[in-house]
């Protein structure tokens, strides 16, 4: 190679060590000759060191089992969220402490020229009767009559004193390992025997406190 081209290679090597990102630009001026122009670009930061779209793994903490409540704190019975025929079956439900029968309660049907009226009769209530409206069909006649036992001073004032059901009782008994194991240190059986004991020995303290069921007001 001759000192010429020695020369032209190295000033080609030197125009490549400017400094990175910066670039010459000729620009035409209006005489016509050419002036320069520096132009800088930034360098642009990556969106994560592990490249685009990653995303940072943390620390998520999983919320603690809220421990639920005793069955005494449920005492009284809302009918706000309640259809009212429903609201008369869980009424029954809770006030007999088991399932209810038609024994329990029943709709009476009076058929008219414009259509039919129901009324709610209760023998588990001192046979309390609830009519309702005079309606087009069956089922809005019934729903209608429901509607006036859920709107009853007494039967609002029993609703707030009902106890839980039974089977709260007797699943919250059969979880209490501890007090299964206390009792069979005192010499009891253990078994659904003393599950149905247990339960039975809470529930029946809902009476000190003020709860309310048809054996305990004298209606059956």
């Amino acid at each position: 190679m001759t000192d010429r081209s020695h020369r032209i290679a190295g000033s080609c090597a030197d125009d490549f060590k400017k400094e990175e990102y910066e670039e010459e630009w000729q620009l035409e001026d209006g005489t016509g000759g050419f002036g320069t122009l520096d132009v800088k670009v930034p360098k642009e930061e990556p969106d994560s060191l592990h490249g685009p779209g990653f995303v940072k793994d943390e620390k998520v903490s999983t919320p603690a089992k809220r421990k639920k409540a005793a069955p005494e704190q449920n005492v009284g019975l809302s009918f706000e969220d309640l259809f009212p025929k429903e609201a008369v079956r869980q009424f029954c439900d809770r006030y007999k402490a088991g399932r209810s029968t038609k024994e329990d309660f029943f709709y009476r049907h009076e058929h008219t020229d414009e259509g039919v009226v129901a009324t709610l009769v209760m023998p588990l209530l001192k046979n309390r009767e609830f009519r309702g409206y005079e309606a087009a069909d069956t089922k809005e006649a019934e729903r209608s009559a429901a509607e006036a036992f859920t709107a009853d001073g007494e039967v609002l004032e029993i609703a707030e004193r009902l106890p839980p059901p039974f089977s709260h009782f007797k699943k919250r008994a059969k979880n209490s390992r501890r007090k299964q194991d206390e009792m069979m240190a005192q010499g009891l059986t253990g078994g659904k025997n003393m599950v149905l004991q247990m339960a039975h020995d809470r529930y029946m303290g809902l009476r000190e406190q003020g709860a309310r069921t048809a054996v305990w007001d004298g209606n059956a």
